[in-house]
């Protein structure tokens, strides 16, 4: 097993990656640990709590730190606990009963690579237009989050075409947030594993690290710069995940 601090490392790594574009803690960490050698219940456990956490003071950063206010999309919302959440309870329920016959990560890691492939090369169609094409987008972000950790990637092909910089990266956190906490209360109702009381701590004091350091950072980052980010993060990801998923 991989020794602790660089674990300690790639914890703030993954949450200053969070804080600039409103995802990484799972999206990132969960094939690294996976390759790492830890089991996907183990890694839930750990960095669900970590991705809640770092979403919720970057909110709070955000909505200190401008002066402008951010709008919540009240309809998304509802519309993510009537069509997201249960599209997690399934992608989790499909890890239960299929996790030793099924290897997700390669269906998904193909999903993320095809799904990106299309926005780049179709950038203004990428979006939905319609209450319909939303809704399949929302059930797949669950199913596919709810199988890898990897929701994260789909949300920010959607959400991070749609907007310039500042109103995209308060979107992707806020709904980042949500989907994190639905999935941790449904990870614990099927597995009840709980992140250790000893290093909360430690993952607090990276999280304000990470925190404090990126929303210094992210004045300096302009709109294609962000979006570019966005984009090799989630071919980085799905190239580690499909790595992970042949090679183990």
């Amino acid at each position: 097993m991989i020794d602790f601090y660089l674990i300690y490392i790639l914890f703030f790594v993954i949450i200053f990656v969070q804080s600039i574009v409103g995802v990484g803690v799972l999206v990132i960490g969960t094939p690294v640990l996976l390759i790492f050698g830890f089991e996907f219940k183990q890694v839930l456990s750990m960095l669900l709590p970590i991705s809640i956490l770092t979403s919720f003071i970057n909110l709070i950063l955000m909505t200190k730190t401008n002066k402008k206010k951010y709008l919540i999309d009240l309809v998304l919302v509802k519309d993510f606990f009537i069509i997201c959440t249960p599209s997690i309870f399934i992608g989790i329920y499909l890890v239960k009963l299929f996790e030793d016959s099924i290897n997700f990560g390669i269906i998904v890691g193909i999903i993320i690579l095809i799904s990106l492939t299309i926005k780049l090369l179709y950038e203004k169609k990428f979006l939905y237009h319609t209450s319909k094409l939303k809704n399949i987008s929302l059930i797949v972000i669950g199913i596919v989050h709810g199988l890898s950790n990897s929701g994260g990637s789909i949300l920010l092909l959607i959400k991070g075409s749609l907007k310039k910089k500042r109103d995209a990266r308060f979107d992707i956190t806020y709904f980042y947030f949500l989907l994190a906490s639905v999935q941790y209360i449904i990870f614990l109702y099927f597995f009840e594993m709980y992140l250790e009381a000893k290093y909360f701590t430690h993952i607090i004091i990276l999280i304000l690290l990470g925190s404090g350091v990126s929303n210094l950072v992210i004045g300096k980052i302009n709109d294609s710069i962000f979006k570019n980010l966005i984009n090799f993060i989630i071919a980085i990801s799905s190239l580690i995940l499909l790595f992970k998923s042949l090679i183990y």
